[in-house]
């Protein structure tokens, strides 16, 4: 709720002591479903292991 325009802020800002892969899990999976793929950082996008295969199973 703190960054709901910033795919990229949700997902830094989940940096924390505790259970920082939890809490990025969730914030952007919500984040993305409300902003679009097109929030996600292009070099981000860029580097998701087996995006050929994600893309096939999408289809």
């Amino acid at each position: 709720m703190k960054y709901p325009n910033s795919y990229e802020k949700v997902v830094r800002g989940a940096n924390t002591d505790g259970d920082s892969d939890s809490i990025a899990c969730i914030g952007s999976s919500i984040s993305g479903a409300y902003l679009g793929i097109d929030a996600i950082p292009e070099d981000w996008v860029k580097r998701i292991e087996k995006s050929s295969y994600l893309d096939d199973l999408a289809a």
